[in-house]
């Protein structure tokens, strides 16, 4: 039987300052500690430091019988060139730790503010259980059926769900996720961009590795995140849901 009048869902004000403030926290040191080091100019002061290094070493054994000084130069220039496309990607690879990270924290924040607002009305271990074991997408219904909170019609749902696909294709590579990506938004597959990616044949084949994802991306994903922490509505008491969705009303059995 349904307990009558009590909170089935409530975000005090503390719960949401804090779920901001860690969000915030999170993006602002990840740029701070870490995407900061792979800045644009330090990266071509690292390269050009290093071609000049190389080229130095060539100096050394350097024989006007047999060596060509504008060969020896131009071999340090793509070496100090190999060095830059090296930490361009290793800065790609930072990046989407980074939000890997910042999505996997927050949906362990969203399963586990449910499971504890859930065991007020509902104890047990089987609902609890399926909260962590349910994907995102029932999540949501389970918050949109409800009555409490519609993700899917909130303006940053579209963030919401590429970072989800983003974080599913860093994670596993090629597969579904890559092709809802490439489909639903396509601006994160490397074919859809224009110059350099048009032209290269090996850019324009959908591969985990050819995804494209950007500075201004992981701030708009971090935005996503606090604007769902700021939509949670204050409260829904039992007595006011709509309904259950089914993997929740089986776990009740």
């Amino acid at each position: 039987m349904v307990v009558r009048d009590l909170s089935a869902f409530q975000v005090p004000d503390y719960l949401r300052r804090r779920w901001v403030e860690e969000a915030t926290f999170f993006y602002d040191q990840a740029n701070k500690r870490l995407l900061s080091q792979f800045a644009d100019s330090v990266l071509k002061t690292d390269a050009d430091e290093h071609a000049q290094l190389i080229y130095a070493k060539m100096g050394q054994r350097f024989d006007p019988e047999l060596h060509d000084p504008g060969s020896d130069a131009e071999d340090a220039y793509h070496e100090g060139v190999e060095l830059y496309r090296l930490l361009s990607e290793m800065k790609d690879d930072v990046r989407l730790s980074m939000i890997a990270t910042m999505f996997h924290n927050w949906e362990k924040e969203l399963r586990e503010w449910l499971m504890h607002e859930v065991r007020h009305w509902h104890p047990g271990d089987a609902v609890k259980d399926a909260i962590w074991s349910v994907t995102l997408d029932e999540i949501y219904n389970l918050l949109k059926v409800t009555g409490y909170f519609d993700v899917r019609g909130q303006i940053f749902y579209s963030s919401l769900d590429s970072l989800r696909l983003v974080v599913n294709v860093f994670k596993h590579g090629d597969g579904q996720s890559l092709k809802q990506l490439d489909s639903k938004f396509p601006r994160f597959t490397a074919r859809s961009h224009q110059g350099f990616y048009s032209s290269n044949l090996r850019m324009r084949i959908l591969r985990h590795e050819h995804m494209v994802v950007t500075d201004a991306d992981f701030l708009e994903f971090s935005q996503a995140l606090i604007l769902f922490w700021e939509g949670l509505p204050d409260n829904i008491m039992v007595s006011e849901l709509k309904s259950l969705p089914k993997w929740f009303r089986d776990a009740r059995k």
